[in-house]
């Protein structure tokens, strides 16, 4: 994730493609990578132009800023989101999850809810709860509930942990 957020910084998107989200990356690169151009293109074009006699240079930077910006948020984000959970409160959610985990192998598909769900309260993000309460969704034949937390799954889960179970799942809803 720290060399993600490290790529984001030269190449903004980068990052965002090494985490697993093709599309968002190739958007930001896209916009930094032609403003940046059409500002640098502006400028060398027309020697000795600030950006407020020249409404496409000023737009070519606004469009890069605001991409790098963008980047960068989104790379802040996820790495505070990724290293939120810490001591007591990461035992608890882990004890609720492994007591999920159970139920569930034993059929006791309620019981198995109702601790994935403890889980997730106390860590929106865990994308492990998130992909078994999916499957317990789909089991229960709740598949449009079963596809957004599959889809959420693999939105949180930046390190693709999950990639290929998650789009098995997906593929049979």
């Amino acid at each position: 994730m720290r060399l993600a957020a490290f790529l984001s910084l030269i190449l903004p998107g980068a990052g965002q493609i090494m985490a697993g989200r093709p599309g968002r990356g190739f958007l930001l690169v896209l916009a930094f990578t032609g403003g940046a151009a059409t500002a640098l293109f502006r400028w060398f074009l027309l020697h000795d132009v600030t950006p407020a006699q020249d409404a496409a240079l000023l737009l070519g930077l606004i469009i890069a800023g605001g991409a790098w910006l963008l980047a960068q948020c989104g790379m802040a984000s996820s790495l505070l989101h990724s290293s939120r959970m810490r001591g007591p409160a990461r035992e608890q959610r882990d004890a609720h999850y492994r007591e999920g985990m159970v139920a569930f192998l034993r059929d006791e598909l309620d019981a198995a809810e109702a601790k994935f769900k403890a889980a997730l309260r106390l860590d929106p993000g865990d994308v492990d709860s998130m992909l078994q309460l999916g499957t317990i969704l789909k089991a229960r034949g709740q598949r449009r509930r079963a596809r957004r937390m599959f889809k959420k799954c693999r939105s949180r889960d930046l390190e693709g942990k999950w990639e290929w179970e998650i789009s098995r799942e997906l593929s049979e809803l």
